[in-house]
Formats: structure tokens, sequence, C-alpha cells
């Protein structure tokens, strides 16, 4: 995916943001900055793979992004971003997520009408932190100490392969199987909820971590939709949905649940890999502003298309 420029994205998400938030919180707050302005800097933070150090930095030096923000010649500093997003509730995030796909508008097909979507699930895992994994590893050895278990966020994400963009997201503390996720994801996802209620979503691909019968049973019950999920070896299907899936090759559209892999590749790349915070709630929170700022820079590359 090329990258959008700051000033663009800047731009994109104040707009999205002041749709989700009201300019101030209280009536006696400081006027001193907007909360659309301070979510639109988290956006571009995750956005840029800035610290909240050089968010600060970087408004002060550019003054077109400072003009895009709405911002004037005094810029927030990195502990005013810091205790915004640190009181800033989850369920806001996901409002701005499900403001961005609207206004990304429904999955169209080539003759203009609306198509059924495919919708993938994965997970991949996030840094907490920017120190490199071998660094922490040869510390330990030179040290001579036992390292504990490594924790990492994992980050699970459902994605419309046709339209590369998020349509809902999770993340928590791993390592850990996410079987039993997918349902709660899919249910709370804004993308699918959205889609669910002309019941177009078509299937639902996964692979082999998502091979639970009640994933199928709610895919097909629920959704109205086709899954494709490989069965596991070690679990012979005795029934329902499964020993159906396991009679039968899987289907040529489990081919594009690659895609997802390429969105993993492609956020990695150019946002970075990490979810910084001291506290899982922090790192949570990280992660979704990851997912958003992909889907605020694929909405820019949306309206230059059409």
């Amino acid at each position: 995916m090329p990258r959008v420029g700051y000033v663009r994205f800047a731009g994109v998400a104040l707009e999205a943001a002041q749709a989700v938030v009201p300019d101030y919180r209280r009536p006696r707050s400081k006027h001193t900055y907007t909360q659309p302005q301070l979510l639109a800097v988290l956006c571009l933070m995750r956005y840029a793979d800035w610290t909240f150090r050089d968010a600060e930095v970087h408004l002060a030096e550019h003054r077109e992004l400072r003009r895009a923000l709405g911002l004037g010649r005094r810029v927030p500093d990195h502990t005013t971003l810091w205790r915004f997003l640190d009181r800033l509730p989850l369920a806001v995030l996901q409002e701005l997520l499900a403001e961005v796909l609207r206004r990304c508008g429904p999955p169209t097909g080539p003759r203009g009408g609306r198509r059924r979507s495919v919708v993938a699930v994965d997970a991949t895992g996030l840094a907490t932190g920017s120190v490199s994994t071998f660094f922490v590893r040869r510390l330990y050895e030179i040290q001579g100490q036992v390292r504990e278990r490594a924790y990492w966020l994992k980050w699970l994400v459902a994605l419309d392969v046709d339209r590369q963009l998020i349509l809902g997201q999770t993340a928590h503390r791993g390592p850990r199987r996410d079987s039993a996720t997918l349902p709660t994801l899919l249910a709370h996802a804004p993308g699918v909820q959205s889609l669910d209620r002309r019941r177009p979503v078509a299937w639902v691909l996964g692979d082999k971590e998502f091979d639970a019968e009640a994933n199928h049973v709610f895919i097909h019950e629920r959704l109205r939709a086709q899954s494709a999920i490989p069965v596991r070896r070690g679990r012979p299907p005795r029934g329902g949905y499964r020993a159906a899936l396991a009679a039968t090759p899987l289907p040529a559209v489990y081919r594009r649940r690659v895609l997802i892999e390429s969105v993993f590749s492609t956020i990695k790349r150019t946002q970075g890999g990490t979810a910084p915070g001291r506290t899982e709630a922090r790192q949570v929170k990280q992660a979704h502003l990851v997912g958003i700022s992909y889907d605020l820079a694929r909405l820019e590359q949306l309206r230059r298309a059409a």
C-alpha cells in the first residue's frame, strides 16, 4: 500500500474524529485543544510510528501539519497526549473505526450494486516496546540469567479482503489460542455489523487455529455465510459443518486468505509492529489505533481514486 502524506492523513483523521467525540469533555474544560484534535494526533502518531515525544517535536516543526489539525503555534506536549490516551475509553475507538468504515461506503460490485463480502480472520503479534527480542535474549545470555517467559500483544483482525479494510479488531496478551474469540469478534465488529443487516457476507476465511464446530455454527446460522477453515489433524470430525468440510477439498476462495497476511506485512513495514505501553490496557488501545490509522489511510486512497 503506498504511503499517504501526513498532512492529508491528518485532515481525514480530524474529520472522522469530529464525528465521534465532542469538542470538550465538560463545559469547564480547558479550551486549549479539542478532543478531536488530540484523537487525530494519536492516529497520526500510530500511522507515523512516533512516540509521544516524537509527536510533540514533529508538530512543533511542521506548520502545514498543525494547520491540517486546526492547531496554532502551540502544540500539545507529550504528557497531554499520554493522559488523553489513558482516559480515552476503548468504546470511543470502536466508534471511530465504525465511522471510518461508514465513510468508506458499502462494498460495491463492478456495476455499482452491492456485493457480498469475503471476510478473513487472523491474528498477529505486536511488540510492547521498541527493544528487539534478539537484544533482550543476548543480554540475558551474557549476564548468565534465565529469562522469564516472553509475552506479547496478540492482535486479532477481521478483514474485508476485497477492499483491504479492517472491519473489526481486538487485542489481548499472548500467547493464547483464539478459536473461542472468533464469534465475539465478528459479532461486535463494526464493519460486520453494518454488513450483516442485509446478509451480504459470503465467506469467512480462517486458518486451523479457528477450527471449531461452534465457529462454523456461528458463521452459517448467525451470519448466513459460508466458512472455509481447514480441519486440524488429531481432531476427527464427528458430524456437522466440520465433517462436511473435511469430506471435500477447500474451496478456491480460501486462497484469498493470504491477503490478510499481506495486510499485516504492510502495516508492520509502514507503521511499525509495536503497541507500546506499560499496562495491557494501554497496549490494547495502541493496537486499536494501529488498525484505525490503517483504515484512515485506505479511506484517503479511496477518495483520491474516486
